[in-house]
């Protein structure tokens, strides 16, 4: 027989201290975007144009055939078409990148930023703010109320949360499809350059100059900073493929890191006992649960286990404190 003692017992989610990696390339511009599809990412350049990749990141190749300008800024995938924006405004693609063809009715300014939403895309431009299109690119229309600053760098679908990443004036956000804007700017400031948002099961990361990388667990009421490693932080463009964040500089190309070190570090409440089975309350955002035991109170606690559930089965004997 034995019995358990409770004490506490943590949560998985804590920050671990894994550091970016370089990749080859490619370099020579600003890496401003990324898209994949399958084994296939793109990531345009400032001043470069499009580059892909078919072996992860390592290697790429130029696609550019039919593009008016080099200065390519973003970059998306809407089924299986490619779509891009440049400072000669929006291209499509049917063939990977092969080739392209410019889709502009109701827009005459660069384009910054794009995004997709069912049937519906959004673009964010340099000195026009958002715009949409609901027939795959061919007439574009604008959404700015509640916006202070037309210049829009990012755009990020949420669930039914609209981001919009800006170029000095922080993250806003809009809940019904661009008609109406708000500020999400707690942990940042008001001002900040925002370059691209990201969701990763729910957590929004975010890059932008000179600050680095932040995240954000709840919709972007709290922004936090994930800059360890980097040795510069003025990052272009994020994408998540394979397991990996993967963040474009400016200047000093690719860095790469896990998706692993985004956890959250808490701890459950109303731990119970049933028989030889801990329980607790579920922890909103949690992807698993870390278990600590000693043989003492309040001291001597090292990780014994791990659950992806908010219950745990002990097979020990004697006295233990969790």
């Amino acid at each position: 027989m034995f019995k358990f003692i409770k004490v506490s017992i943590l949560l998985i989610t804590f920050l671990s201290y894994a550091q970016w990696t370089k990749t080859n390339g490619p370099i020579g511009g600003k890496v401003r975007s990324f898209a994949s599809n399958g084994t296939d990412m793109f990531v345009t350049l400032g001043g470069g144009g499009i580059h892909g990749s078919f072996d992860n990141g390592y290697n790429w190749v130029g696609k550019n055939n039919g593009l008016l300008s080099s200065d390519v800024k973003v970059i998306v995938y809407k089924d299986s078409i490619l779509f891009t924006g440049t400072d000669e405004g929006v291209y499509r693609s049917n063939d990977d990148g092969s080739t392209w063809t410019a889709r502009n009715s109701g827009i005459s300014t660069s384009i910054w930023a794009m995004e997709k939403n069912g049937n519906t895309l959004f673009v964010g431009t340099g000195n026009g703010g958002v715009f949409y299109s609901d027939d795959y690119a061919s007439n574009w229309s604008p959404r700015n109320n509640g916006l202070p600053t037309d210049w829009i760098e990012t755009l990020l679908q949420k669930d039914s949360l609209l981001f919009a990443g800006t170029g000095n004036a922080g993250v806003y956000v809009s809940s019904d499809k661009g008609l109406n804007w708000s500020a999400r700017n707690n942990g940042l400031n008001d001002s900040l350059y925002v370059r691209n948002i990201l969701d990763h099961n729910g957590t929004l990361i975010a890059c932008s100059k000179p600050l680095g990388v932040f995240y954000s667990m709840d919709d972007g009421l709290t922004w936090k900073e994930f800059n360890s490693g980097l040795t510069i932080k003025y990052i272009a463009s994020l994408e998540i493929y394979d397991g990996n964040l993967y963040a474009g500089s400016i200047g000093d190309g690719v860095y790469i890191r896990p998706l692993s070190d985004l956890e959250i570090l808490g701890t459950p409440v109303n731990l119970t006992i049933t028989g030889n089975t801990l329980n607790w309350d579920i922890v909103s955002g949690a992807s698993y649960y870390r278990i600590y035991r000693s043989e003492t109170p309040y001291s001597g606690f090292s990780e014994i286990d791990t659950s992806a559930t908010n219950s745990y089965e002990e097979t020990d004997t004697g006295s233990k404190y969790f």
